[in-house]
């Protein structure tokens, strides 16, 4: 009969161990959402890319049209230069022309006033006649051409006249010359000015549109930039993924040896069935006494250890995946996590030596929630070491250090249910 049970609970650890392999490590995040999500976002990373290249070659663009209309603008510019040297040099002229014509006014003037001179003489001397003629004309060239007087004056007036008529001619040819001179370099140069004004206008908005384009090409970057962030988040996400994968993977083997010992301790059971019965009878006759406060034995509770409802099996503590003192308290039917709180014969005060406790965590399983928290946290004032009893009677399948759990205690309980004790800061004697 011993044997028989002995068996039968190796069998329920080894059925227990199944259904707690496919579901030791579960995953929050879905690597085929994820991938398609990084896959959307570099397929705009990609339009987003093709934007870049376009205004890039864009501002190419405008940037080449812009230093063409600047060499334009250089060379116009040195068109200005050289006609304002011109203009300079054209005033140098002018301004020596103007002497010039001073000094030909002077001359003139010296000339007329020989002339008259000599012309009074020769009126005194009654040579000439009609004098008055002379006299009450306005202009020397109309008393030139209506006086035939020419043969009548001696030859020193005559050279006088021709010299006069001569110097009149130059000066007035020297300032239709400097006129056109003028004229003409002044409509260069508003010419060349209203080129360069035009010119500017044209590098202003070049400017303008360059700037746009910057600043479009900046946007586009900084959406970039955004989008590459976004992708090494997910990437960390799915690497993360595959961790806890490997991790499963791990913790798998490491619970598949365990089967397996509790399959070679089945055959150790059935070697020594007589020896067994032996222990039953004796234990029949003198029961031994399990006590809560019972922390006296020489074996640390194991796998395989045999326990009681209300047994001393650990005290609290927060290893693993913990962020302070607590009992992580987890319940399992048939491999589904259930609500411990559900059960009506759940009290935390059978759970946890301590006058003061309070769930830290409750129990939630709705897949919309950003986090799952299948199970119940337990904490309280100096809970740190408190005393730690078992829900239920059953068979302890693994005590022992276990992921993110930390010490953890696995306990298969008469009744099907597995309960979980989870960052326990040690294991009682036995």
């Amino acid at each position: 009969m011993l044997l028989g049970n002995k068996q039968k609970k190796i069998s329920i650890c080894i059925f227990s161990l199944s259904l707690f392999l496919s579901n030791l490590c579960p995953v929050n995040s879905n690597p085929n959402i994820l991938q398609k999500d990084k896959e959307r976002i570099n397929q705009e990373q990609t339009k987003l890319k093709e934007e870049v290249q376009k205004i890039e070659g864009t501002i190419s663009k405008e940037v080449s049209e812009r230093d063409s209309i600047r060499k334009e603008i250089k060379e116009s510019k040195q068109k200005i230069d050289f006609s304002n040297q011109q203009e300079f040099k054209l005033n140098i002229e002018i301004t020596k022309l103007q002497r010039e014509i001073e000094e030909l006014n002077l001359r003139v003037k010296k000339k007329l006033d020989s002339l008259k001179s000599a012309l009074s003489k020769i009126y005194k001397s009654n040579e000439v006649r009609p004098i008055d003629i002379v006299l009450n004309v306005s202009k020397f060239e109309d008393w030139i051409d209506k006086m035939g007087i020419a043969k009548q004056v001696n030859e020193s007036v005559s050279i006088q006249i021709v010299a006069l008529t001569s110097d009149m001619k130059s000066l007035e040819e020297k300032k239709h010359l400097i006129k056109i001179k003028s004229a003409d370099l002044n409509k260069e140069i508003e010419k060349l000015n209203r080129e360069k004004i035009h010119l500017q206008k044209l590098i202003d908005k070049k400017n303008k549109i360059i700037d746009e384009k910057n600043i479009s090409k900046k946007k586009a970057q900084q959406e970039i930039d955004e989008n590459s962030e976004e992708i090494k988040k997910i990437q960390q996400k799915i690497d993360e993924y595959y961790r806890e994968q490997e991790e499963r993977i791990r913790q798998q083997k490491l619970l598949e040896e365990k089967q397996r010992k509790a399959q070679e301790e089945q055959k150790k059971v059935q070697n020594k069935k007589t020896t067994q019965e032996q222990v039953k009878v004796k234990n029949q006759k003198n029961p031994p006494k399990l006590n809560q406060d019972n922390n006296y034995g020489s074996t640390t509770i194991c796998a395989g250890s045999h326990v009681r409802t209300g047994q001393l099996i650990g005290y609290v503590g927060s290893t693993g995946h913990s962020t302070g003192p607590h009992l992580h308290f987890e319940i399992r039917r048939n491999g589904v996590r259930i609500d411990p709180g559900g059960l009506s014969n759940f009290n935390m005060y059978n759970l946890i030596d301590s006058p003061i406790l309070y769930v830290t965590s409750g129990f939630t399983d709705k897949i919309n929630r950003s986090s799952q928290h299948c199970a119940i946290d337990l904490a309280g004032p100096r809970v740190y070491g408190s005393k730690v009893f078992a829900f239920g009677s059953g068979v302890v399948i693994h005590a022992g250090p276990l992921g993110g759990y930390g010490n953890l205690i696995i306990i298969i309980q008469n009744d099907g249910l597995v309960a979980y004790y989870g960052h326990l800061s040690g294991f009682a004697r036995v």
